[in-house]
């Protein structure tokens, strides 16, 4: 056994008062702030749009002249018909004002050719609103709909509410499109829908809030369908929807409505990154059918049980493949990261595919006001590696909810798994794992314990006793300090080992995010 002292860290926020939280006691107000090498942490990657330069400009504004020119002193009047005007190169300008819709750009609006666009901009205070008509096409009654190649939407408010609908959906014909800078509101059922079978869209700087669910129940963030590919959702603010944050849809679970993505192949190459995830009233991110889906450096926080989800702040199940979920920032959330069909009963329906080949690494979950019940979960899924993620202040830190071989090939390896309230670990048996070694459990108590199968007993026991080797019980761990990179002097673990894909140079305190700048 091994006793050592730890980093600290600082969150910025206060729990909110009891008439303004909607889930209870612990929450953080404020967002949660978290440093590595004196720069905030996650990093997102930088922005390499480059707004194009237009051919064209033209202008739309509330009282303006359908049959005028269109240019800045002779704007047109109906948005809807200034759409059907542009050709590739052309940007709109659409004036402060309220336009209603909804508004098409489809079947009379032209497609466009790669490496060229066609952009309509709004201008500080343009809204768009649903009409009182639903939408005849597209479903879920979207406000603007998007089934064109090649356009670029924004700087708009757009608001579902008044036709409880999608404020934008973006459908097969929309490939290349370009999303950025929205506030979409008042959603029926999602703030944005991508697919089913869309190519390349790209969504960045949108914040998508009050979903409030008035058809369906509940109002995701962002719904991807079956088939897409190459999506990225990039910097989003997703909050206080009443379902999930960002839902990527499973091959069979899917609402009746919705039967044409029954049978749809995997969403492939989807990109999460950067998003802050706010109080939604579902889970944070759900990854459904989909391969090499890719969650990084996102802030999720205030994830709590509703009537809609029990609190889980990236669930990985039904069919997802190659998944990677890494440097994520997730705080008093019920469950952390949860990969697996679980026994939710709709994941057993006939045809639920346990996921596969699925990367947890460098995420940091931690519950300082009131402890969650998972830190990180496994039930029903082959070829899980866990490394490197820290996990602080859980009921049981590390939950292997099933018999092999419906869980198999685990492993976990040089994580930190602080201050478990009950369990640090729990499996059905040791051979689960693959790999199972130099992980650290920090005292909740005055000790923490494991339970393999029916058998509890501390981990320093086991320790002692060689059941499992190369693991460290830490003492002396405390949050004070708010820099990742400064372990108060003392080596978190001084000791490196090789993990299949991942190198290092020479030793490394590769538990959790805590790494020497020559670690990879």
């Amino acid at each position: 056994m091994r006793s050592l002292a730890l980093i600290a860290l600082v969150f910025g926020g206060c729990i909110e008062s009891q008439e303004n939280n909607p889930f209870g006691e612990g929450l953080l107000q404020g967002e949660p702030a978290f440093l590595h090498g004196g720069e905030a942490w996650p990093v997102v990657s930088t922005d390499d749009w480059l707004q194009p330069e237009p051919d064209r400009i033209f202008y739309v504004a509330q009282g303006g002249d359908d049959s005028a020119f269109g240019g800045s002193d002779e704007p047109w009047a109906d948005l809807q018909t200034s759409l059907c005007k542009l050709r590739a190169g052309d940007r709109l300008v659409v004036r402060s004002g309220s336009y209603q819709g909804p508004f098409f750009i489809d079947d009379d609006c032209p497609n466009v050719n790669p490496g060229r666009f066609i952009e309509v901009v709004g201008e500080p205070g343009a809204k768009i609103v649903g009409g009182p008509s639903p939408s005849a096409r597209g479903f879920w009654k979207p406000v603007l709909t998007i089934n064109r190649a090649g356009w670029t939407v924004r700087g708009f408010q757009i608001d579902g509410s008044p036709s409880a609908g999608v404020p934008v959906q973006v459908l097969a014909g929309g490939q290349r499109t370009v999303l950025r800078d929205l506030v979409l509101i008042g959603a029926g059922s999602a703030g944005l829908t991508i697919g089913p079978l869309a190519t390349e869209v790209s969504a960045r700087n949108l914040v998508i809030r009050n979903g409030v669910g008035t058809d369906t129940g509940v109002s995701h963030g962002v719904v991807i369908l079956g088939g897409c590919r190459q999506v990225n959702l990039t910097a989003n603010f997703i909050h206080h929807n009443s379902g999930d944050g960002i839902h990527i849809l499973g091959g069979h679970i899917v609402p009746s409505e919705l039967g044409i993505v029954q049978g749809m192949s995997a969403t492939e190459g989807l990109v999460v990154e950067g998003n802050k995830i706010h109080a939604n009233q579902g889970h944070g991110v759900v990854v459904g059918h989909s391969v090499g889906t890719h969650v990084k450096a996102n802030t999720i926080w205030n994830v709590r049980p509703s009537t809609v989800g029990e609190g889980i702040a990236i669930e990985v199940h039904d069919g997802a493949q190659d998944a990677a979920i890494e440097r994520n920032l997730v705080v008093e959330a019920t469950e952390g990261v949860s990969i697996g069909a679980g026994e939710r009963p709709e994941a057993l329906a006939e045809g639920a595919r346990a996921p596969q080949s699925v990367l947890v690494e460098r995420n940091m979950i931690s519950n300082p006001l009131s402890p969650s019940r998972h830190g990180i979960s496994v039930d029903t899924a082959v070829s899980v590696r866990i490394y490197h993620n820290a996990v602080h202040r859980s009921r049981r830190a590390l939950m292997i909810s099933d018999l092999p071989p419906k869980t198999q090939s685990l492993r976990v390896l040089n994580n930190l798994f602080l201050e478990a309230v009950e369990l640090g670990f729990r499996t059905s048996g040791m051979a689960v794992f693959d790999r199972f070694e130099f992980n650290a459990f920090g005292l909740g108590g005055s000790a923490v314990e494991s339970e393999v199968g029916e058998a509890r007993q501390s981990i320093t026991s086991q320790v002692e006793a060689g059941a499992i080797s190369e693991t460290f019980v830490v003492g002396a761990a405390s949050f004070t300090d708010d820099n990742l990179d400064q372990p108060n002097g003392v080596q978190v673990v001084d000791k490196g080992t090789s993990i299949p894909g991942f190198g290092f140079e020479g030793t490394a305190p590769d538990l959790g995010p805590v790494e020497h700048v020559a670690a990879n």
